[in-house]
Parts: structure tokens; C-alpha cells; sequence
């Protein structure tokens, strides 16, 4: 598992409450692995792949790299007004 600068940055400027959302989805994707995630797109050896929260919505990123099985955390965002 690797943090991409651009989250690491990102992580920096959340609150706790954030932090402890993000950390629960990151415990449940070592538990379950590539079976906790969603694929999104798939480009060559690499997957895009997301993981969901529904109350409060939330999406974590993941890019997958198939070849050295390496997963990178790329992004994670609150979806302020999510649709029905």
C-alpha cells in the first residue's frame, strides 16, 4: 500500500472525524483485499477502483497496479450533495 503525495497533502487538511472514516474503510480493505473494491476503469495492468460509504456519502480511491500488486491510495472526497 502506498500513499500517493497528492492524498498525503490531502490528509493533512481533514478533521478527525474524516480521518476516522477513512481509517474504518482502510482496515476493511486489508481485511476483504480487491473483494472491498469497486472497479471503476481498467487500463492496462491497472485498475481504478473506489470504495463507498453511503451515510456519510463518501468515496476512497485506489488504483491497482495487477503486475507487482501494489495498490495506491489516489484520492478520497465527500460528496456534499449526493444524488437519489
Amino acid at each position: 500500500m502506498v500513499l500517493l503525495p497528492s492524498f498525503h497533502k490531502k490528509l493533512g487538511k481533514t478533521n478527525k472525524a474524516h480521518l476516522k472514516i477513512i481509517s474504518k474503510l482502510i482496515k476493511s480493505w486489508k481485511e476483504w483485499g480487491k473483494n472491498a473494491l469497486k472497479i471503476l476503469d481498467i487500463e492496462d495492468y491497472y485498475l481504478l477502483c473506489e470504495m463507498k460509504v453511503m451515510k456519510p456519502p463518501y468515496r476512497f480511491y485506489v488504483i491497482v497496479d495487477q503486475k507487482t500488486n501494489t495498490y495506491y491510495i489516489a484520492d478520497w472526497e465527500h460528496k456534499e450533495n449526493q444524488k437519489r
